[in-house]
């Protein structure tokens, strides 16, 4: 059975749709930021922007097809294109970055791998240097002023579910290695 073809009317109304979300989440990306682990937030918008300017186009086309008038979302203003460095709220991203950083130094399971006197072996194996490298990295982070990074740290449970699933795996690795499941105090010196 074939696919019935949208009217031009209904794809206007869908395009229109399109426009006024994307005009919301413009708005929303330049006051409250984004949540993307890897672009800051006016790569986003500017990306955001131009899906604004394709459906313009796309509606252009269409009612000039079609011999329609242009629907008042045509008319909404496009958003501006901004740097694509801008970040919302820097100063709230560091302050929350400083924050996760002191739980994560303050964490008992942290505390434990820091003072886990383990073979290279085990450490490769349970992902240590990996699962170590969230506190060195968003130390950095902090340092250089690489706010997305920071974001990425917004919410630190996950991260700290990290340093417990770690330990929990060098725990049994060490068993592992010695056979009888036993860990021995040197194992923490």
């Amino acid at each position: 059975m074939a696919k019935k073809e949208k009217s031009p009317e209904q794809q206007l109304k869908e395009l229109c749709q399109e426009i006024k979300l994307e005009i919301d989440r413009w708005n929303n990306l330049k006051i409250q930021g984004g949540n993307d682990p890897f672009r800051e937030d006016g790569y986003n918008m500017n990306l955001t922007r131009n899906h604004v300017i394709y459906d313009k186009g796309k509606i252009k086309e269409i009612c000039e097809e079609n011999s329609l008038d242009l629907p008042e979302e045509y008319h909404i203003p496009t958003p501006p294109e901004v740097p694509n460095y801008y970040m919302a709220k820097p100063k709230q991203i560091e302050k929350d970055a400083r924050e996760s950083l002191a739980k994560y130094k303050a964490e008992e399971n942290y505390q434990w791998l820091l003072r886990c006197n383990t073979s290279t072996n085990v450490k490769k194996k349970t992902y240590y240097e990996a699962v170590m490298g969230y506190v060195s990295g968003l130390e950095e982070a902090i340092k250089i002023g690489d706010l997305v990074a920071m974001r990425r740290h917004r919410n630190p449970e996950a991260y700290l579910g990290s340093f417990a699933e770690c330990r929990k795996r060098i725990e049994e690795a060490m068993a592992e290695e010695k056979g009888d499941g036993q860990m021995e105090l040197f194992d923490f010196i």
